[in-house]
């Protein structure tokens, strides 16, 4: 009975405004000192909330509503904000109470997450058995499949030690949080030391998935590392022979556009280059330029 009391005491002393959740929190402790005076049988559920040293900042966002919708804000008697929507072709309709932090990232979580990723002795790691398998699983994945974040922080933990590896750059790239500039200073570095990767990699690398362009940069990632990846890349493709570049030059013309904008584009000043030089690639690179042309006026 003592621990309730001091409870419902500590509560009422840090009380500063009476707002729903606090009344509901104070009923709470008076409902657990009046129990225990009454001997009544009864459960509490106990939560305690974590304190941190350092303010949690959230954002809030506005809500974003179908235009083609009619949306109408409805009050009810406690104060809680329903919306209907209705729309002209259908007589149906529904109501909602939108939560518009459902899709938010929790800041929490995504530190925590980050610390197990920081480890100071990653150059030393070596994976056991057991780790092994699991990145041989993981890097036998296609590029193109989503990696499970088990297998991410598996890759970022033992990178060191995959570095010889030339198969495994492009799932690395993929495995950094390119939102962190420790990672990504990191990364970038790594790249220039990791074993020399084969233009078939290279041609990955150019995709949309490291795109330069912002217009095009749907997955949000920063612009600058982007160039530094794609003019590896071409570095790559520059000790390539041009019957090679020959085969792949569909592929390269369609990565223009993952390019950022300015005649400054390595992937662009590799093909004029060759181009120059090469009656055969100069007339291939002009068809499929004009291909590319077309099909963007279809689209």
């Amino acid at each position: 009975m003592n621990l309730y009391n001091r409870k419902l005491e500590l509560f009422e002393q840090n009380l500063t405004e009476l707002n729903t959740l606090n009344n509901k929190c104070l009923q709470a402790l008076r409902n657990q000192v009046f129990y225990g005076y009454k001997k009544i049988p009864a459960s509490f559920l106990e939560i305690e909330f974590p304190n941190f040293d350092l303010p949690v900042i959230y954002e809030d966002h506005d809500l974003q509503f179908d235009s083609r919708l009619d949306t109408q804000e409805i009050k009810s008697s406690s104060n809680q904000a329903y919306f209907v929507e209705t729309t002209s072709y259908t007589d149906n309709f529904w109501i909602a109470d939108y939560d518009d932090s459902a899709d938010l990232v929790d800041p929490v979580q995504a530190q925590y997450l980050q610390i197990l990723r920081d480890d100071e002795n990653a150059r030393e790691l070596k994976p056991n058995k057991e780790e092994v398998r699991h990145i041989e699983k993981a890097l036998n994945k296609p590029i193109f499949g989503e990696l499970e974040l088990a297998e991410r922080n598996m890759i970022w933990r033992f990178r060191y030690h995959l570095m010889q590896n030339k198969n495994a750059l492009s799932h690395f790239l993929h495995c950094v949080s390119w939102n962190y500039p420790k990672e990504e200073a990191e990364a970038l570095s790594l790249l220039e030391k990791w074993a020399k990767i084969d233009y078939t990699d290279a041609i990955h690398l150019l995709s949309s998935f490291f795109c330069a362009n912002e217009f095009y940069n749907h997955t949000k990632k920063p612009i600058e590392p982007m160039q530094k990846i794609r003019a590896y890349a071409v570095k790559i493709l520059d000790d390539t022979p041009n019957n090679t570049i020959l085969s792949i030059l569909l592929q390269l013309v369609q990565a223009l556009k993952y390019e950022k904008l300015d005649m400054k584009s390595p992937l662009l000043n590799f093909l004029f280059n060759r181009a120059v030089k090469d009656l055969k690639m100069a007339t291939n690179f002009y068809w499929n330029l004009k291909v590319i042309e077309i099909s963007c006026l279809l689209t």
